[in-house]
């Protein structure tokens, strides 16, 4: 705050009282309390974010990420409970949306995750959770595939289609 560009921005009349609340901001410890857990809370949302914007197919890996999000938000303790339960929400809420059965079925075929299978062996309520989700998710999967084959078809055309036009 020493910086003489930052004293002559701070004398103009339109700018000192915004200057002055930066300034106390800057200052304050508790401020930056609230930006570490933010970030903190943040961090592996934008892990994620940039492993799905690469290049690499991570299908399974955005399932497994989603789940460590879930404990992630679950065991944070830096905000209110209400807060941390809107952030909860709007993450399942997306995560309902988005999910697929193919996640769930890249998950289980992914060697990287064969290890954490043996894992939840060991839990049998995880394990058997586990399981059931992805046999219930193979069965809506199927359920909409034979439902409604030909949009399916359609829309892989259509898919093919548009990735032909790049």
């Amino acid at each position: 705050m020493d910086d003489p560009d930052w004293a002559r921005w701070l004398k103009k009349k339109k700018y000192h009282e915004l200057g002055e609340r930066m300034k106390k901001l800057v200052a304050d410890v508790k401020w930056w309390k609230r930006i570490k857990a933010v970030l903190k809370l943040c961090a592996p949302v934008m892990s994620m974010l940039r492993m799905v914007d690469g290049p690499a197919p991570c299908i399974s890996k955005v399932y497994f990420n989603c789940y460590q999000l879930q404990e992630h938000f679950s065991e944070c303790k830096a905000f209110k409970p209400e807060k941390m339960q809107l952030v909860k929400d709007i993450f399942s809420d997306t995560w309902e949306w988005l999910h697929s059965p193919l996640h769930a079925a890249g998950f289980l075929l992914d060697p990287e995750y064969h290890a954490g299978w043996a894992d939840m062996q060991d839990d049998p309520t995880k394990y058997r959770s586990s399981i059931e989700e992805l046999i219930r998710g193979r069965d809506i999967m199927f359920q909409r595939l034979t439902k409604d084959a030909d949009s399916f078809a359609a829309a892989l055309m259509q898919f093919g289609m548009a990735r032909l036009r790049f």
